[in-house]
């Protein structure tokens, strides 16, 4: 298939057709990077939008890491104006535990310190308003093999009273 031979020719008849009714058509094409901004992505039902940092990077947050889900669950009974260990995982050998969330609560006020090797990451209270706490971690801390999670609650009460906790993670 050929253009006509005249540049004149091809200018004012961009579609030529030959003997065979084939058509060949004169275009000129520029090659050059396509830039979008301004994107947003969202999901379809609220106004929800990805977070994208300042170097331009996604910032994903994992609603749980793959792997096997660990749910430790203990309900005590503690004394008036006391601290007790409410419930405790250790990272089994050869796994990395991956935070999830943390579930505290109780019939009564209490003061709950969530810990890792002792060290506190978090602390918290419940009330008569709110008395039970999902605390959910901005980054999943994780914990290696042999290392300690518990949850520690200060009972506020003048009387004795029943609190729960769970320790909600994966492990890897």
């Amino acid at each position: 298939m050929a253009l006509p031979p005249d540049i004149e020719d091809r200018e004012f008849q961009k579609f030529a057709a030959d003997a065979n009714g084939d058509t060949a058509v004169r275009t000129l094409l520029t090659v050059e990077d396509i830039q979008i901004g301004a994107v947003e992505i969202k999901d379809g039902s609220s106004d929800n939008r990805a977070v994208v940092t300042s170097g331009g990077a996604l910032l994903v947050t994992s609603t749980g890491v793959a792997g096997t889900p660990v749910n430790v669950y203990n309900q005590i009974t503690v004394p008036a104006t006391t601290e007790l260990t409410l419930a405790t995982y250790i990272v089994p050998v050869s796994k990395t535990f991956y935070f999830g969330q943390v579930i505290v609560g109780g019939d009564s006020s209490g003061r709950f310190k969530i810990r890792a090797n002792a060290s506190i990451l978090f602390i918290a209270r419940n009330n008569a308003a709110q008395r039970t706490l999902p605390i959910t971690f901005k980054s999943e801390p994780q914990l290696a093999a042999g290392n300690t999670v518990d949850i520690l609650v200060y009972n506020e009460s003048n009387q004795t009273r029943t609190f729960e906790g769970t320790i909600n993670g994966s492990i890897v």
